[in-house]
């Protein structure tokens, strides 16, 4: 039972090892699949987003002339910021901060402002003491570099609340010198259905961060809590990875602002369907071993039963080798001059049988064919072998030994088999043949007149019906002729390509060999018919006889 369980377990490590080779090997192609998708998500979102900021600047260039030439009046300066706002679906504001001073006839800080709420516009001046709008980050950035700029994102209003940015650029007079900052209040609404817009997986998600790490936009609440979106931030600006989380990749935006891309991954909804695959694996595994330990216990259980049946087909073969050489003892050792056979069975005993015997100066012969083959036929051959010589001792008619023979064949047929028979006497002196046919096969005639079938009566085969009755006919055989008789195992023996040897075939290998002594034309027609199956599986009992007319 030890060795027959390490023939089990020792492929089942081999097994689970190519298993977790595989396993692995996967796992590096999922790990680059997702790092290839993250890259292309990545970039498609980068692109959109930098492409709607970079229409916030075009509003600004393309209409940079208009505001330059509005400015010489303080009275146009809503018209002019109204047609910024309108020029770009996403601008929800603007403002124009002028220098210090600018307007005499206005007050020291003039900031007019225009907000736009659904198709209604809200025009204000905004500056004042609680709003000196000179100390903001950007304005002071933007008069000190004379360069446009990007605020970080802010929360604008409660009713709802508004997430957006500014776009503060220069705005210079006629002369060139710096008279007011434009700012164009973007909204960010936006950016939540762009960063998700592309997910492969249920949870995964975008999130958008400022240069210095704070949140700009992320996941709505149906696809990430924010506490894991809190987590994510954290990771991004320096904490300890989360085993929850994949490697999250980023990337920025190719120009300003120089907001911060990442895209993230949950560990168990990427490799989910690997680990299910090795789960499969590992469960049909245990079911394979399962089953082969069951088919070697069955073996182990059938093995004495095959070596008993092993033991008893050995002695089965035995016993048919020596029921062959039984048979073989029955036929003829040795022939009259003149007379020659010979029976070649398909299995190991047949159904065929042939005889002759000298009584009275007379040769007494048989040939005959059993219906089916093996042990059954090979029985009744052999009853029909010793019934012929019981009664051809005493009777001198051949169709009256067909009829003994076939009483005692209806007398006792139990397995409803029959025979084809032929049964002759030859007088050697004269040539004088007396013969009958019980359903046999034709035999051939020989004679100086050329080769041709004797036609006899053919009568009922021996064991069908009772009482058939049976008659002598006669020829004389000349010297120089003979009679060649048959079984069909001659002539409907087949070849690799299942054509039959034919009874033409015979014809014509008897009219070449006519003249020739028994024995030889026997082995010339043994010879033909191997050669004619070449190799090919006998299917019937081959069996020949031929015997020479009158001696001269």
């Amino acid at each position: 039972m030890a060795s027959r369980l390490w023939i089990v377990i020792v492929p089942a490590i081999l097994v689970e090892l190519v298993s977790v080779l595989q396993f692995r090997y996967l796992h590096r192609l999922v790990e680059q699949e997702r790092d290839t998708r993250s890259e292309i998500i990545l970039g498609a979102v980068a692109e959109e987003v930098s492409h709607k900021l970079e229409l916030v600047e075009t509003t600004m260039r393309e209409n940079l002339w208009d505001v330059r030439h509005g400015l010489v009046h303080p009275d146009s300066v809503y018209r002019i910021i109204t047609r910024l706002i309108d020029d770009n679906s996403i601008v929800r504001g603007g403002c124009l901060a002028f220098v210090p001073g600018c307007f005499p006839s206005r007050a020291k800080l003039f900031e007019p402002y225009v907000a736009k709420t659904g198709e209604a516009y809200t025009a204000q001046q905004i500056a004042g003491p609680d709003h000196d709008y000179t100390q903001n980050p950007a304005y002071i950035k933007v008069v000190e570099d004379g360069l446009p700029v990007w605020s970080d994102p802010y929360v604008y209003g409660t009713d709802p609340p508004q997430s957006l940015t500014t776009y503060s650029a220069p705005i210079r007079d006629l002369s060139g010198n710096l008279i007011a900052v434009c700012g164009l209040d973007v909204d960010l609404s936006w950016l939540g259905d762009v960063l998700n817009a592309r997910q492969r997986y249920p949870s995964s998600f975008c999130v958008l961060l400022t240069e210095s790490g704070e949140l700009v936009a992320g996941p709505p609440r149906s696809r990430a809590e924010p506490s894991e979106v809190a987590r994510v931030v954290e990771i991004l600006n320096g904490a300890p990875m989360d085993r929850r989380f994949c490697a999250i990749p980023r990337t920025c935006l190719k120009n300003e602002p120089h907001w911060q891309l990442a895209q993230v991954y949950y560990r168990d909804e990427v490799f989910a369907p690997l680990r299910k695959m090795r789960l499969q694996h590992l469960v049909l595994m245990l079911l394979g071993m399962a089953m082969l330990i069951w088919m070697i216990e069955r073996y182990a259980r059938n093995e004495n039963k095959l070596h008993q049946a092993s033991l008893e087909k050995a002695r089965l073969s035995g016993e048919l080798a020596v029921a062959a050489q039984i048979q073989a003892s029955m036929l003829p050792q040795s022939f009259p001059d003149g007379v020659f056979g010979s029976l070649t069975p398909a299995l190991e005993v047949g159904g065929d049988l042939y005889d002759c015997f000298v009584r009275d100066e007379r040769i007494f012969f048989c040939i005959g064919d059993v219906s089916g083959k093996g042990i059954p036929a090979a029985m009744v051959m052999a009853e029909a072998h010793s019934l012929f010589r019981l009664v051809a001792e005493r009777e001198d008619s051949p169709a009256t030994i067909l009829l003994r023979l076939n009483e005692a064949f209806n007398n006792n047929n139990d397995t409803n088999l029959f025979i084809t028979f032929f049964a002759g006497i030859l007088d050697k002196k004269d040539g004088t043949l007396r013969y009958c046919n019980a359903g046999h096969d034709y035999p051939v005639l020989l004679s100086k007149g050329g080769v041709s079938l004797l036609e006899a009566r053919p009568n009922l085969p021996l064991g069908i019906f009772p009482n058939v009755p049976y008659e002598d006919e006669s020829l004389v055989l000349g010297e120089g002729d003979a009679l060649f008789l048959y079984t069909d195992g001659l002539t409907e023996a087949r070849n690799p390509q299942r054509k039959q040897f034919t009874k033409e075939r015979m014809l014509d290998v008897l009219s070449r060999s006519a003249g020739l002594p028994p024995q030889e034309l026997v082995d010339t027609m043994h010879e033909a018919v191997v050669r004619f199956v070449d190799g090919a599986p006998q299917s019937d009992d081959l069996t020949l006889l031929c015997l020479k007319g009158a001696i001269s």
